[in-house]
């Protein structure tokens, strides 16, 4: 996994305004941590101090859960808020 390069994490801000650079930073860090994982083991949870909207007793996201979380918060930001009305 290659990190993504300045010009292509401005152009998702661009594309994508209402996109944190935090969220962008915490997907490209769950990327790295998911190809550096064996496909074929269990899959671990991320650090709950990193992870966001996690409620107390709630069970923390996978890796996969978390980075489908932040896809969509970045790239689908509508999709988002018509599914909590």
């Amino acid at each position: 996994m290659q990190p993504l390069k300045p010009d292509e994490k401005l152009a998702i801000t661009n594309d994508h305004p209402f996109a944190a650079p935090e969220d962008i930073n915490r997907y490209e860090q769950l990327l790295s941590m998911r190809f550096a994982q064996d496909p074929d083991g269990p899959q671990a949870a991320p650090d709950a101090r990193l992870a966001r909207g996690i409620r107390e007793g709630q069970s923390k996201p996978t890796i996969e859960e978390e980075l489908q979380e932040l896809h969509k918060r970045i790239f689908h930001p509508n999709d988002l808020s018509a599914s909590h009305e």
